[in-house]
This record gives C-alpha cells, sequence and structure tokens, in this order.
C-alpha cells in the first residue's frame, strides 16, 4: 500500500479531487521511486480568520488520517510541485503549511505539522520562516526530474 502527500491550496472556486498518478518507477537513492498519490482540497482565498483555522484543522486532520508522509498547503498564487508521478524529496519551495509523517520527523526533527504564517497570502512570512529541511531530504529540481532527487528519501512503504 503506497503512503499519500496531501497538498491543499487556495482557489477561487472550492472542490476536491482525488488523483492516482501514472506507474513508471526511476530508482532514486538506490531504491525504486515511491508510487505516490494525492488527494488535492482547494478553498477560497478571501475567507477570514476563523476559516483560516478550520482549513489548518481539517488539513492536519486529513493528513493525520490518510497516514501521509508529507503533505503541503500553499496559495494558488505561488504554487509549488509537491509531487508527479514519483515522489522524489521534499519540494524546495517555502510552503504555508506542511505535515510530515514518522518518517520525515525521524529523518528531520520537524513536523508534524509546520505553519509558517498565519495566512496562507502572507508570502514574505513564509518565505521568512521556511521550514530548515536537511539539504539531502530536498529535491534540487523539479517534480519531474529525476536526476534533482534528494539524496535521502526515507523508506515510505508501508506494510500490509
Amino acid at each position: 500500500m503506497n503512503r499519500t502527500p496531501t497538498r491543499i491550496s487556495s482557489a477561487e472556486r472550492p472542490f476536491h479531487s482525488v488523483r492516482s498518478l501514472a506507474r513508471l518507477v526511476p530508482v532514486v537513492a538506490g531504491r525504486k521511486a515511491v508510487d505516490a498519490d494525492e488527494v488535492t482540497l482547494h478553498f477560497q482565498a478571501n475567507v477570514d480568520a476563523r476559516w483560516v483555522e478550520a482549513i489548518v484543522s481539517v488539513f492536519a486532520r486529513v493528513a493525520l488520517e490518510l497516514d501521509a508522509f508529507f503533505a503541503a498547503g500553499f496559495h494558488s498564487k505561488r504554487p509549488v510541485a509537491v509531487n508527479g508521478r514519483h515522489w522524489l524529496g521534499i519540494p524546495p519551495d517555502p510552503l504555508w503549511l506542511t505535515w510530515v509523517g514518522s518518517e520525515y520527523r525521524s529523518a528531520s526533527g520537524l513536523g508534524p505539522l509546520i505553519r509558517t504564517a498565519e495566512r496562507p497570502d502572507d508570502f514574505r512570512a513564509i518565505k521568512r520562516a521556511r521550514a530548515a529541511w536537511p539539504a539531502e531530504l530536498v529535491r534540487r529540481g523539479d517534480q519531474l526530474d529525476t536526476e534533482r532527487a534528494a539524496t535521502v528519501i526515507p523508506s515510505l512503504e508501508s506494510g500490509p
């Protein structure tokens, strides 16, 4: 069973979707890359503080319930490529919300929930407070560039 990274982003119309990704399997850090699934949640960008707190709670609850090894929350004006067909490491971009499962908590000492700003549109605060990931856990390219994957990817396969 594959573990699930989750991302949440703001958009003009709220909706949700679930998408399973393709099955081409590159080798990353000496192992087959994790064939990651993705759940995407969208919400309106102009919500008040009460709804922002609810969104943070939903984000953390969904990540926890899905046993996600990584989840990311960001504003649609600053999109982040969380993953492509396979998990290639933590994205280098600053994120508003991040959830890390036990594997990444053990490898980084961070998490489980990292919130870098009160609101998803406070881009300066998000950049200033970005998580200090160990360099070996962060990919150097985009989510499709297997040659620039993170040099260390914790074992993310869950057993039956």
